[in-house]
């Protein structure tokens, strides 16, 4: 499609090769949308799961902490009567807890293959996710608490959040200083020096 929108829309401007050759062009470019659409996705996808979790890993832990088992904690953080815990409905990390709580309320033992099922479906390259599925299987096989862990993990990927924020502001920061020294002040100066020499014009003989 981009190819032909091309050759349409470049033909009725140019003539010869280089409507064929620019037209050539967004083909090939059309031909690697799909592929950069798909990683988009994907980085936004990793992105929401990542800050889901900062914000639910905590939550967990506290009602872990009251003494509930993995499971039942897990059962109370995404029922329906608890969105609130939550932060809502939530989203694809909220849909891997609520996996996992439905797995064990099904009675499964098989508890490495229902992780490694869970884990097949999430996005590749998110160590934070792997660290948990890990802290899950070893909760649930060998009965190691994990509330501190996970309270550790939650505190840590907030803090890279909120480092991220920081160094956004700062670069909206610095795009803003560009702007302002590099636009609106040579601007100011020619609109004042302007006033400043109409006015000198009007104030010298022969002006």
């Amino acid at each position: 499609m981009y190819l032909l929108v091309g050759l349409f829309a470049l033909g009725q401007i140019f003539s010869g090769f280089l409507p064929v050759a620019l037209a050539l062009g967004l083909g090939v470019l059309g031909y690697l949308r799909p592929d950069e659409k798909i990683r988009e996705a994907l980085k936004l996808r990793k992105e929401g799961l990542k800050r889901e979790m900062a914000w639910t890993l905590d939550r967990l832990a506290a009602v872990m902490q009251t003494g509930e088992a993995l499971g039942p904690s897990l059962h109370r953080l995404t029922d329906a009567n608890y969105d609130w815990v939550a932060g809502g409905g939530g989203g694809l990390f909220i849909a891997i807890l609520r996996d996992i709580s439905a797995g064990l309320a099904s009675n499964r033992s098989d508890i490495g293959a229902l992780i490694d099922e869970i884990r097949a479906t999430l996005p590749e390259d998110v160590p934070e996710l792997d660290e948990f599925l890990q802290l899950v299987r070893a909760n649930l096989e060998k009965r190691q608490p994990v509330v501190e862990q996970l309270r550790a993990l939650s505190v840590t990927m907030r803090d890279e959040l909120n480092n991220r924020i920081e160094d956004l502001a700062q670069k909206a920061e610095l795009r803003i200083v560009m702007v302002t020294s590099g636009v609106i002040v040579p601007l100011m100066l020619v609109v004042v020096g302007g006033v400043i020499l109409l006015n000198l014009r009007s104030i010298l003989p022969g002006g």
